[in-house]
Parts: C-alpha cells; sequence; structure tokens
C-alpha cells in the first residue's frame, strides 16, 4: 500500500454479494427516485481502501465533476471512522448549478475546460470557506449530488474503507454498454421492482464475464 493510492474490488455487486443489502435498500431506492424525480437506474458501485502514505494526492482525490450524467446522485457508506486526518469526501456545495465561466483578455476560462482541479483554484473561484469536509463514523452513510465538485481528501494518518453507490438515469455518458455486471440467475431472482433498477446493467452468466470488457 505504500506504492498506490487506493485499492479497489473490481464487480463487488458479482465477488461481494454482501453489498448487494445496501444495493437494493428500498431507503436508498426512494431516496434517488425522490431527488432524481423518477425510479432510478443502479449505474455500478466501488469498493476502495484509499491509503496513508506519502504519495501525492491524485485521481479522485482532486476536485472533479462527475461526468457521467447530468442527472446522477452517489451514495457513500463509510466503512471505519473518518475524521479530518481519514480521507473524508470533500465538497463544494451548490456547485452542482452554479459552474462558472471566468472572461479575461485571453478568452473564457470554463469549468469544463478539463476534468481535474486543483484546490487553489476552487478556492479563489469559489471561497475556501465554501469547501466542505464531511467527517463520519463507521457505517454513516454521506449522499451528494456528484455533479457538484468533490474529492475524497487523500488520508493522512489512517485508511479510508467506502462503499460508493451510483444512482443515474441512463446509461453513463450515453455509452452502449454499462460496465458493471449482474449475474444473471441473481437477476431472474429479483422481485420486479429491483429488475427494473438493473436495466443499464450487464448480464453475465459466469461470474469471470464481467471481467471482461463491456460489449464482449
Amino acid at each position: 500500500k505504500k506504492t498506490e493510492l487506493y485499492t479497489q474490488i473490481e464487480q463487488p455487486m458479482i465477488f461481494v454479494p454482501e453489498i448487494k443489502e445496501y444495493i437494493f435498500n428500498d431507503l436508498i431506492i426512494d431516496i434517488a427516485g425522490a431527488y432524481l424525480d423518477c425510479f432510478p437506474a443502479y449505474n455500478g458501485q466501488n469498493l476502495r481502501v484509499s491509503y496513508a502514505n506519502n504519495l501525492q494526492a491524485g485521481g479522485n482525490q482532486i476536485f472533479h465533476c462527475d461526468p457521467n450524467s447530468p442527472r446522477y446522485l452517489k451514495f457513500f457508506i463509510y466503512l471505519n471512522d473518518v475524521d479530518m486526518d481519514g480521507g473524508p469526501f470533500c465538497l463544494i456545495p451548490g456547485t452542482h448549478q452554479k459552474k462558472f465561466e471566468i472572461h479575461h483578455q485571453n478568452g473564457i476560462f470554463n469549468w469544463n475546460d478539463k476534468y481535474s482541479w486543483d484546490e487553489q483554484e476552487m478556492e479563489q473561484i469559489y471561497g475556501k470557506e465554501n469547501i466542505t469536509y464531511l467527517t463520519a463514523k463507521k457505517g454513516d452513510l454521506v449522499i451528494a449530488d456528484t455533479n457538484c465538485f468533490h474529492r475524497g481528501f487523500k488520508p493522512i494518518s489512517n485508511d479510508r474503507g467506502m462503499i460508493t453507490l451510483d444512482y443515474i438515469t441512463h446509461i453513463p455518458s450515453f455509452s452502449e454498454h454499462s460496465y458493471m455486471s449482474i449475474e444473471k440467475k441473481v437477476y431472474d431472482e429479483l422481485p420486479e421492482k429491483h429488475k427494473i433498477l438493473c436495466n443499464l446493467l450487464r448480464q453475465v452468466d459466469d461470474p469471470l464475464d464481467s471481467l471482461k470488457p463491456a460489449g464482449e
């Protein structure tokens, strides 16, 4: 772990079956549906441990907006207590709607010009006082529209374990296939409302097929 920022399990819905307890939780589904103003589609999940080490922050630890969809809601479940040194979820409230366009002598500086934005840029544009850090206890649930600017703050002293669940209104980025899978036998046993939830997922007969690129 001294040589990487994090480790995650590929296709946890298949290889960590306990996660389905959260994916098909009716309260979570109802919250997603109420926010998205429709019955949501399940888009996928992460099961990840982020490490406290001396590596420079990178990837999702840098401010960004999720490009998947303009209608997108994420649920973050902490698997351990997370204080300010443990890598809390960090966001700038309201920026899912309040995007910036700055005019200057060299042209227009737009929020969509690049994917990652460093902390100094966000402080200059939105104000340091508006950057919010969400500490939490093990088992706590954090919900965010990740069209806002956000990041997972890099752990300083303690590793952080987290489950992330994604709910959406269409196939991400209008691609032909979802990158997440569900076993066909599991899908067939679901109640009808949960089958609808999984409409965007790939169905696979063999769990190992879920590790192949979408479309194969």
